[in-house]
């Protein structure tokens, strides 16, 4: 399994469009907030998409946090702001153990963060709307995981790896 993970699109589907593109083949999306219109344009072309809603977002319909289990591996995903993770991860990784997951996918900060903590796997994509934006892909084959941050490029011709 190959998940795109973005935040904090913050009213940027085009940059949503972009990241879905430049990631190449996922089998899910992932949004963690703020932002959650600007998925709209890619329904269809995303095989799944998974979005919770943040503090900027007025989207009842979207819950606040969503659990699911991809390749063997439970993922949590939530936007960041109940958690506090703007202080500290403290009660991120408290939310996350207590839901048995194994990655757990935030924003809120706009900055991009991979960071383990034992056997729990924290991954921040950073934010689609910054001057430098950001996402991840998660990757979970088997009962393994691992994430990795990519900068989206924006207006710019490169090489691919």
């Amino acid at each position: 399994m190959r998940a795109l993970v973005i935040a904090d699109s913050h009213g940027s589907p085009g940059r949503v469009a972009q990241a879905l593109a430049q990631a190449g083949k996922v089998d899910l999306l992932i949004h963690c907030g703020d932002g959650a219109l600007d998925v709209e344009g890619v329904r269809g072309i995303a095989p799944c998409i998974l979005q919770v809603r943040g503090n900027c977002d007025y989207a009842p319909e979207l819950p606040s946090r969503c659990l699911t289990q991809e390749e063997g591996v439970r993922i949590l995903i939530v936007h960041g702001h109940e958690q506090g993770v703007k202080s500290d991860l403290q009660r991120l990784e408290y939310t996350a153990q207590e839901a048995g997951a194994q990655v757990v996918c935030f924003g809120h900060t706009h900055m991009p963060l991979i960071d383990r903590q034992g056997e729990l796997l924290l991954v921040n994509p950073g934010s689609l709307r910054a001057s430098r934006p950001t996402y991840a892909v998660v990757t979970a084959e088997k009962g393994k995981y691992d994430a990795r941050t990519f900068f989206l490029f924006v207006g710019e011709k490169r090489n691919k790896d």
